[in-house]
């Protein structure tokens, strides 16, 4: 009982009852690991685990850029930070030196890096894995080598583009101390507010995300946008001798922009009234003073771009073949393509660094992919990278959802799989976050024992831009459960995942579809596995605004009465016929979606068996940060695979 009021539960562990809970804790833990113990693990799934997790390049097969966070050893759980050039094979950084080791073990992870939009400055963010606390480190490049330059403690400064001397404040929290200062500039070996939100117009969302610089007019062009959001407004932004100077462009719902010598270039939507089902865009130059110039329309096409030094590089694919450009202030350029990538039907653009090489991805239509460059004489140069320890198989569908709306959906299995094998519905659907496929340590061992995942890249995701967010928040909120349900119901019709042989995941924001989904269709689904779950959506604790915009106004009787209908932990306090087996792991440190949200939800499940079951797994961790290559890490991923091998092959 006391569990299943959860909040003054868990907030006695931050003041007199820490033991106390730490004792409750490792108790449930241990029934966990008791109940979960008569599942054995085969020798070959810990040594894909293994190799995976001591092997990121692995997951280049699902994200391609210039550089990628890697193992330093398993033992210790230190990273490392790897660059990849055409020119250099790469230069590795390791948190291990920028840090002491408690026991030797790193407790901090590498949580981001950015590179400045010349190359010429590397920031890489380091977080605590308990604390939260965050350090951004800052380095100069010297040939093909970064040099360390400066490091800066105790803010939150996160710079998702920026400009060789400034970084730029991506989000606000209520720990950090400079909450005012919008863009941070770097002299002397110390950190500057140049500009703060008082300087800002009136008609400034508030936050910027990102900093351009054109080459030669030293000009900056600044992204601003409303909280979180990465699309905002651009602005022309100087600091003359700590003067500083801002001018709106008039541009607005610019996510993506690359400085050229005089201004910059960037692409927008053209106004449709067929644009949920056409992808309609256009690539336009801006030059201060000067009209903006239209460098390309792409209509029913695929257009696909990416900045380079001083413009950008351009893809664009229609009936005749792949067409590559270079885009600066002069226009387009054509560029030479080899006959086989004219015609090659999944080419696409990627982050670039290190020069002029257009950093490329090639897909088959079984979704093995390669990545590498084009040459000067328009040809494929591949990366090597390690070899993956088995083929998969991909495939990619569209689903019908209740109200007609057609979903994208994505199944990956082992290639020696058979059909209509058992399956992880994977889902999220939410804050506009797009659902990636990438194959870590624990799910590589699952797809090792012939258990696929189908992933829901549902409304409330940003999988189809603005309007496919929207149509999955607050009021639309219910899509993201109905979207989930249809991918579900066409992968079993597609004979690629076994009905009632139907794993929900959901992390975080995830869980509400996830265990929504799987407390609605007890026929088909054998339960869900939640991972630092937010299953309290009712608003009585951590209500941020952006929450207030997700999932309805809490303010509002009849948005407050949608939330609660779409609150798992509601759901569960009356008896219910369903029947599921539910794991739920959760972080002891979270303050986003704290461990009582788990555990109530955990008490409520236990009230009513045996249609329900319940095993709880809380790590000393926060939200999302747990450090991936950390011993708790894998004991973890260890419960998570046991409980899905116990649910999915009894």
């Amino acid at each position: 009982m006391l569990a299943l009021l959860g909040d003054p539960f868990f907030y006695l562990h931050q003041s007199i009852a820490a033991p106390v809970i730490r004792l409750w804790i490792e108790k449930q833990n241990q029934a966990s690991m008791n109940a979960l113990a008569n599942v054995s693990i085969s020798n070959s799934s810990l040594v894909v685990m293994d190799k995976i997790a001591s092997d990121a390049s692995v997951k280049k097969r699902f994200v391609t850029s210039a550089a990628f966070i890697s193992s330093d050893d398993l033992t210790s759980g230190c990273q490392l930070f790897v660059m990849q050039s055409p020119a250099a094979q790469g230069q590795t950084i390791s948190t291990r030196s920028l840090q002491n080791t408690d026991n030797g073990v790193c407790d901090q992870q590498i949580s981001g890096f950015h590179f400045s939009d010349d190359d010429k400055q590397l920031v890489l963010e380091l977080k605590h894995v308990l604390t939260e606390a965050r350090e951004i480190i800052l380095y100069a490049r010297s040939g093909e080598k970064y040099q360390l330059t400066n490091r800066v403690a105790g803010r939150l400064v996160r710079p998702r583009s920026f400009t060789a001397d400034h970084a730029i404040l991506f989000y606000d929290t209520s720990e950090m101390r400079d909450r005012s200062c919008v863009i941070m500039q770097l002299q002397d070996s110390a950190w500057k507010c140049a500009l703060s939100k008082a300087d800002l117009p009136a008609n400034a969302p508030g936050t910027a995300v990102a900093m351009f610089r054109a080459r030669n007019t030293r000009q900056s062009w600044v992204i601003i946008s409303a909280y979180l959001h990465d699309a905002g407004k651009v602005y022309q932004f100087d600091s003359i001798k700590g003067r500083s100077r801002f001018r709106d462009t008039g541009i607005d719902g610019v996510d993506q922009l690359a400085a050229t010598h005089e201004g910059f270039i960037y692409a927008d939507s053209i106004p449709s009234d067929e644009l949920k089902t056409a992808r309609k865009i256009r690539l336009q130059l801006y030059l201060p003073d000067q009209a903006i110039n239209s460098l390309l329309s792409a209509a029913e096409t695929q257009l696909d771009w990416s900045g380079y030094g001083s413009g950008a590089f351009v893809l664009l694919r229609d009936h005749s073949g792949n067409k590559l450009w270079a885009a600066n202030d002069t226009g387009l350029q054509q560029l030479p393509l080899s006959p086989s990538l004219q015609q090659e039907k999944q080419l696409a653009l990627s982050n670039l660094h290190y020069g002029m090489q257009p950093r490329v991805r090639i897909e088959n239509e079984a979704g093995e992919s390669s990545d590498g460059w084009i040459d000067a004489r328009g040809n494929f140069v591949e990366l090597a990278y390690s070899k993956f320890p088995f083929e998969l198989r991909i495939e990619k569908f569209l689903a019908q959802s209740r109200d007609g709306t057609l979903v994208p959906c994505t199944w990956i299995a082992k290639k020696s799989s058979a059909q209509a094998i058992p399956g992880i519905v994977r889902v999220y659907g939410a804050y506009g976050a797009v659902l990636k496929g990438e194959v870590d340590a624990l799910s590589a061992a699952v797809l090792e024992n012939q258990i696929g995942y189908l992933l829901a890249h549902v409304r409330g995701g940003g999988e189809q831009g603005k309007f496919w967010e929207n149509a999955g928040k607050a009021k639309n909120k219910e899509n993201t459960i109905f979207d989930t349900q249809a991918c579900m119901q066409a992968g079993m019709e597609k004979q690629l995942i076994q009905k009632g042989k139907i794993l929900l995941q959901g992390s975080s924001a995830g869980a509400i579809p996830a265990m929504l989904t799987a407390l609605r269709n007890p026929d088909v689904v054998a339960g869900a596995w939640l991972d630092t779950p937010y299953l309290d959506g009712s608003g009585s604790h951590h209500n941020l605004p952006e929450d207030n915009e997700e999932y309805g106004d809490v303010a509002k009787e009849n948005e407050f009465n949608q939330r609660k209908k779409l609150t798992p932990y509601l759901q569960l306090l009356t008896p219910g016929q369903s029947s599921g087996r539910f794991l739920l792991t959760c972080g002891a440190q979270d303050k986003i979606t704290p461990a009582w949200h788990c555990t109530k939800t955990h008490a409520a499940i236990k009230r009513y068996p045996p249609n329900k079951a319940s095993f709880l797994w809380v790590s000393n961790t926060t939200h999302f940060i747990g450090n991936p290559y950390s011993v708790e890490e894998r004991d973890k991923n260890k419960i998570a695979l046991q409980f899905i091998l116990g649910t999915l092959q009894r």
